[in-house]
């Protein structure tokens, strides 16, 4: 993603937008669209990767073990509810 910094002008102008909106030229052509951030959905995201500890992720990876893909997974879950 490319990040853009605004000036005073283009923050005082997409400051009081508060939902996504579609933003058009003087033509009425359509230039893209702005996005607000969510302060709460942030904090939320902040708050998820503090309840991964990167050290056990790697020794998970590392781990020796049998493995499973979520196809054979799913097909085990299948047979299952099947009497």
């Amino acid at each position: 993603m490319v990040q853009v910094k605004a000036n005073g002008a283009i923050s005082a102008f997409f400051g009081p937008i508060k939902e996504r909106a579609e933003i058009l030229d003087d033509q009425g052509a359509l230039l893209g669209y702005f996005e607000p951030a969510d302060d709460q959905e942030d904090a939320l995201y902040r708050h998820a990767a503090t309840l991964f500890d990167p050290d056990e992720v790697r020794e998970s990876l590392a781990a020796e073990g049998q493995w499973s893909t979520t196809a054979e997974i799913l097909d085990r879950l299948r047979s299952l509810g099947t009497s």
